[in-house]
């Protein structure tokens, strides 16, 4: 019971994260280039959704998504990860080193993993 509660309660945040940016086109807040790439996301500190590039050791941050990237995610929870194609834009310039912040505007071929407890 508690597990579904804090389940829910995350759900919520997630989503109301999302609608207080409003989001309606990340091209607009792009402040570095868009493209698409292939990724893992997770869950991180119970709110934070990062994303992992393939092939790299780099690390981005979703800090803004579209209410369609939103329900694309909303799987996601601390006890799975989902692989997909991303699309998305930079939101501050990206530095050789830290965490890059993106805005996502698609995700297509989602694959939804349980990782192991």
């Amino acid at each position: 019971m508690l597990k579904f509660l804090f389940l829910m309660i995350l759900a919520f945040d997630l989503h109301a994260m999302t609608k207080n940016k409003n989001v309606k086109d990340c091209k607009e807040r792009a402040k570095g280039p868009c493209y698409e790439f292939s990724g893992r996301a997770r869950l991180y500190n119970n709110r934070d959704v990062r994303v992992w590039k393939k092939g790299s050791n780099r690390l981005y941050e979703i800090t803004e998504q579209t209410e369609t990237v939103f329900s694309d995610l909303k799987h996601l929870s601390m006890a799975t990860e989902i692989y997909g194609d991303f699309n998305a834009c930079l939101l501050l310039p990206e530095e050789p080193s830290g965490i890059a912040h993106i805005c996502v505007q698609s995700v297509k071929g989602i694959k939804t993993s349980h990782m192991p407890e």
